[in-house]
């Protein structure tokens, strides 16, 4: 494949969700990532041979999030903004090994994250807003591996769902701000088998999707 490719988000504006271009079927150049309205999520360029040279992540308003410099196609440079376009913090890394932080739109530590080779490994520590870590997460050479769980920066259980070698494996559980389950999927080795949607009530509303070789089947509840 040659040429400019675009996807689109599922929508009836048409909204464009990606540009990028390929050769040979490698992305070279700059790839634009969109959030639904249009602004510019994240842009990305990549050498000729489809190494990633820079990334920058911008939130829906245009301020950016994070600049991440890359060397021999692994992270050594990434630059933390807050909203008024300041670095509030950099991390180094010296041949792709080092630890990356993340954090809130306003700042606060998010997550650290040991990096060896270039890649996430070892334990993941996430925090909420107010500093206090409130859950781990283990990687393996980039892989995610065991129970990974999201919460919403206040701290409530948003989603919790099982990894292994860096496949969702087993139930996922989402769940709204307020404790209520939102919706249950199901996945065998990263393919997904199942998912239930739910009222505010926990009572299943419509759907339970079943995918079995490649042919999904919808049956109201």
């Amino acid at each position: 494949v040659n040429g400019l490719r675009v996807s689109y988000f599922d929508n009836s504006k048409n909204q464009v969700r990606q540009e990028s271009y390929l050769i040979n079927d490698t992305i070279v150049g700059a790839t634009y990532d969109y959030y639904p309205d249009g602004a510019t999520r994240v842009v990305q360029w990549n050498d000729k041979n489809g190494n990633t040279l820079y990334q920058c992540y911008y939130r829906p308003d245009n301020t950016k999030i994070n600049e991440n410099f890359y060397l021999d196609d692994m992270l050594c440079i990434s630059k933390y903004y807050n909203r008024n376009d300041e670095i509030i913090a950099q991390d180094t890394l010296v041949n792709g090994n080092g630890t990356v932080h993340e954090y809130y739109p306003d700042g606060q530590l998010k997550a650290i994250v040991p990096v060896i080779g270039g890649k996430n490994s070892g334990i993941q520590y996430n925090y909420n807003l107010a500093g206090k870590i409130i859950d781990s997460t283990y990687h393996i050479m980039g892989y995610l591996d065991g129970m990974v769980r999201e919460y919403y920066p206040t701290g409530e259980l948003k989603s919790i769902v099982r990894y292994i070698d860096g496949d969702q494996h087993g139930q996922y559980n989402d769940y709204l701000v307020d404790g209520t389950k939102y919706s249950d999927e199901f996945y065998e080795f990263g393919e997904q088998i199942s998912n239930t949607t739910y009222t505010l009530n926990n009572n299943p509303l419509r759907i339970n999707s079943n995918y079995n070789d490649n042919m999904r089947t919808l049956q109201l509840l």
